[in-house]
């Protein structure tokens, strides 16, 4: 039986946008991805390293994330993702040269079974298909925020 929500991957780009966007109370395609996630109308994927990452990137100064808000956003990130979106990785996947970080995303989307990987800097994993072609690897379409909320309509 196939599954009724979207198994969707946030990038940590799409997931800070997300928490900046809320903070200040805009509506953006991140934060709609988000909200999706939150109602229920799609299965989050991640990984404990994703969400390191979303740690690491909520600690950085310039974003003025108190250290409790970063911890209690990467825990609701965590838990809508919990239990079946929450997968392991090994860190062995290495399909992207540009940016080593981003082969976490890939294994995660793929050991997650996703079928969505939905990120603001889509130009980093362009080297995984053809130009011209669609932005599809091994079955996991990589659209931006804005893409994958028109793709809900």
């Amino acid at each position: 039986m196939a599954d009724r929500q979207p198994r969707v991957v946030l990038d940590t780009n799409v997931l800070v946008s997300a928490l900046i966007a809320q903070n200040r109370g805009w509506d953006t395609p991140p934060l709609r991805c988000l909200g999706l996630a939150l109602r229920g109308e799609i299965q989050l994927i991640t990984s404990p390293g994703l969400v390191a990452e979303l740690l690491r990137a909520l600690r950085y100064a310039k974003l003025r994330v108190p250290v409790e808000r970063a911890h209690a956003f990467a825990g609701v990130v965590a838990a809508l993702a919990d239990p079946d979106g929450l997968v392991r990785t090994t860190g062995r996947l290495a399909v992207l040269r540009r940016d080593d970080a981003d082969n976490l995303v890939i294994e995660t989307a793929l050991n997650g079974r996703a079928g969505w990987l939905v990120t603001g800097n889509i130009r980093h994993f362009a080297e995984l298909w053809t130009p011209g072609a669609p932005p599809v690897f091994r079955d996991v379409r990589v659209v931006t925020p804005r893409q994958f909320i028109d793709s809900r309509r």
